[in-house]
């Protein structure tokens, strides 16, 4: 069976966000698409043997209401696309309810949206985005719209992939599923290693400074070298691919900033999961990656071997 591409939806536009982009990304990789809702039951799991009569006819219209909203916006995906279009509804918790569904299937990819900046972020980015992000083992594609935006009907292929590296084997995870999955054709890839930079501090002691300034020019050297291995790996597979090593007080804003300036359209990143719970990519790197972003964030989870 073909790995398919799944679209968690809860019947918001705000979710529709993310139908474009998986359309366009299950069309190139030639993959069926899978919509999935998950009704949250309003009594606790360990009690649902209990519920009453009407508690059940409850969950159970809504079970069909969900069912009738995907299956409605299935059949809108598959006559504009021509894709292989399938829906399911599960009952449960959010995030462990698609984090059960993606491994039962063996998702290619999750795709979907996620509020930014502002007061509401932590509501669905902390209980569904960041949930599946420290668990389930296939990549998730973050989009976020912008406020007022309606869902687009196309999305364009990516053509400019910031890729962060800090030289661990969970940082270059990320780089065969992004090219199988953005391909090689028209797109540009761009290979970053963020250099911490110590905060100056005056200092009148020389050997002092000219200490930490070897210090910085033999991680640079290491930096490009890595660099240079990574690129010619991608460039193996045929891909276009340039690299850049910044010096920046913190990490997530140069990332963010080199995105801005290449004009990206895709940042690729990898988080790590350790002793059963996640550790993100250089501490919280990426989750400050993903609330900041403007442009999609693809998150690929290496968990140890």
């Amino acid at each position: 069976m073909t790995r398919p591409i799944v679209v968690p939806l809860d019947g918001s536009p705000f979710a529709e966000h993310a139908l474009a982009r998986g359309v366009s990304l299950a069309r190139r990789n030639r993959c069926p698409l899978q919509l999935v809702m998950v009704v949250t039951p309003t009594i606790a799991p360990r009690f649902a043997e209990h519920m009453t009569e009407a508690e059940t006819a409850r969950h159970e219209e809504a079970r069909k209401s969900a069912l009738a909203y995907l299956n409605e916006v299935a059949a809108r995906v598959t006559g504009e696309s021509g894709l292989s279009v399938t829906v399911e509804v599960h009952m449960g918790p959010i995030s462990e309810a698609l984090d059960r569904h993606i491994k039962a299937n063996n998702a290619r990819l999750i795709v979907l949206t996620s509020h930014g900046r502002g007061a509401i972020q932590r509501a669905w980015l902390g209980s569904v985005t960041d949930g599946l992000v420290r668990r389930t083992p296939a990549p998730v594609l973050i989009v976020r719209p912008r406020d007022g935006e309606s869902p687009p009907e196309v999305a364009e292929d990516f053509r400019h992939i910031l890729i962060p590296l800090d030289g661990s084997p969970a940082a270059r995870a990320v780089l065969e599923p992004i090219v199988a999955l953005a391909g090689t054709e028209r797109v540009s890839y761009t290979l970053l290693r963020v250099l911490v930079a110590p905060r100056p501090v005056p200092s009148t002691y020389l050997p002092h400074v000219a200490d930490e300034n070897r210090r910085m020019a033999d991680a640079r050297r290491e930096a490009e070298d890595l660099l240079s291995q990574r690129r010619g790996e991608l460039e193996a597979h045929g891909a276009t691919v340039n690299t850049r090593v910044v010096e920046h007080p913190s990490a997530a804003p140069a990332i963010l900033e080199l995105a801005t300036e290449l004009g990206a359209d895709l940042i690729a990143m990898t988080t790590e999961g350790l002793g059963g719970v996640a550790r993100l990519f250089v501490g919280s790197v990426a989750d400050k990656v993903i609330r900041g972003s403007e442009i999609p964030v693809l998150v690929t989870r290496r968990t140890e071997d």
